[in-house]
């Protein structure tokens, strides 16, 4: 069931991305903030009648995560999609596996088969692929953005399937989480809020973005609660295959070429299914 949920959040999440490099021109802080908007309302329904466990260690690790570290990374991942083509950005998200399997294993204990560990090894080679030919684009910010930032999303991932373990409250979780991005991302927008056109484009763009939203943090967090933290974050990052795809066909982002994506797409399912033995 949890490959049914990461597969879940990787579609989604992949059309998050494409909406991201869609909404170029509006203030990319503003855009952050607002794909969260709907955590207020999760907030007002699954929050209230439950007692977060605010006094406990890992609950406050998880929190500082969740109120500063995610909501910059988020904040320079779409900086960093706004600046540079999303078939070049999206493919660091794979890194995040690494920082998912180091934490998942060495600090929350987690255990991984010898398949499942070669199986995220070959799914990050395979989306690595991605980049043959481009590594000039190093010389720019938004590579280097998009690496740290994955680095830091891996990490929270890890310590939410632990947080999940602990207190099972996926929706409480989930709508708490989403309302701190939201917050946290509104005050960092600052006055960008005063250049943000209502154009019919740019709200559509934004709810789009919203319900993408919706479904990506629902199918990472159900599967997070029933699966391997690390083989989890390796399927949703397969997602990347997707959005090259889509950005290859219809935002004609095409630095590379259709063979390319078919062999990385290739090796991706043969790590997909060394997760699953």
């Amino acid at each position: 069931m949890w490959l049914l949920f990461a597969s879940l959040s990787a579609v989604s999440y992949s059309f998050l991305w494409i909406l991201a490099r869609m909404s170029r021109g509006m203030p990319s802080r503003v855009v952050t903030s607002l794909q969260f908007a709907i955590g207020p309302i999760l907030f007002i329904f699954f929050v209230p009648d439950v007692n977060f466990p605010w006094n406990e260690s890992w609950w406050q690790v998880y929190m500082i995560f969740s109120f500063i570290l995610t909501p910059l990374a988020l904040c320079a991942l779409t900086y960093a999609v706004h600046i540079t083509p999303v078939t070049a950005v999206q493919p660091l998200s794979a890194i995040s596996c690494f920082s998912t399997l180091m934490i998942g294993s060495l600090i929350l204990g987690e255990s991984f088969s010898s398949y499942g560990v070669v199986g995220v090894l070959i799914i990050t080679c395979g989306l690595l692929i991605l980049y043959h030919g481009r590594w000039d684009m190093w010389r720019k910010s938004g590579p280097w953005i998009a690496l740290v930032a994955s680095l830091v999303l891996g990490a929270n991932l890890a310590i939410a399937k632990f947080v999940l373990f602990r207190f099972p409250h996926i929706f409480a979780v989930m709508a708490l989480v989403l309302t701190a991005f939201f917050v946290m991302n509104a005050i960092f927008a600052g006055r960008s809020w005063k250049s943000l056109k209502l154009t019919k484009f740019n709200v559509l763009i934004l709810c789009g973005m919203m319900i993408a939203v919706a479904v990506d943090n629902f199918g990472i967090f159900s599967a997070l609660a029933l699966g391997p933290s690390a083989y989890v974050v390796a399927i949703k990052r397969s997602s990347i295959l997707l959005t090259a795809f889509i950005g290859y066909v219809f935002l004609k982002e095409r630095d590379q070429s259709l063979s390319r994506l078919l062999v990385a797409s290739g090796i991706v399912v043969v790590g997909v299914v060394m997760l699953t033995i």
